[in-house]
């Protein structure tokens, strides 16, 4: 259905994470049922804090719409921040289009992370495919290979 291309800043005191989500599909996604999954190790870090700094849907901004939520997943092991969208008009991604979205997450004290044990982070320092995300279409998960 998709590719997803990732790229982490590798900043201790921040998860900053750039992500293309292309749509290989013959079909329009719907952006207001996708949902993003970002999986990691909080290493104990409390009062985490989720900022959009950036989104856009074939070069239209829809940085408002971005919601992310962070929550640990008992069955996963692990945290996890969840990328969802609000109900934009007209919002529909295309094939061959392109969703980007810039967010980070960091604690109110700026607490460290250990980005090594994230199953997610990709230390590249461009944008590389990256399957390590989950990727959910109307509540389905539409690929599985992060876990």
């Amino acid at each position: 259905m998709t590719t997803i291309n990732i790229y982490n800043n590798n900043i201790s005191d921040t998860i900053a994470t750039r992500i293309k989500l292309k749509n290989l599909s013959e079909k329009d996604i719907d952006i207001n049922n996708l949902e993003i999954v970002y999986l990691y190790q909080n290493d104990g870090n409390e009062n985490e804090v989720f900022e959009c700094d950036w989104a856009g849907q074939d070069n239209k901004y829809i940085t408002n719409s971005v919601n992310g939520t962070i929550s640990y997943d008992e069955s996963l092991g692990c945290s996890k921040i969840s990328v969802k969208f609000t109900k934009e008009d007209n919002c529909m991604l295309t094939p061959d289009t392109i969703l980007d979205v810039h967010f980070r997450v960091h604690t109110i004290n700026c607490d460290k992370y250990d980005l090594s044990n994230d199953l997610s982070f990709h230390p590249e320092l461009e944008y590389t495919e990256n399957s390590k995300l989950l990727i959910y279409y109307n509540g389905e998960l539409v690929n599985d290979s992060a876990t």
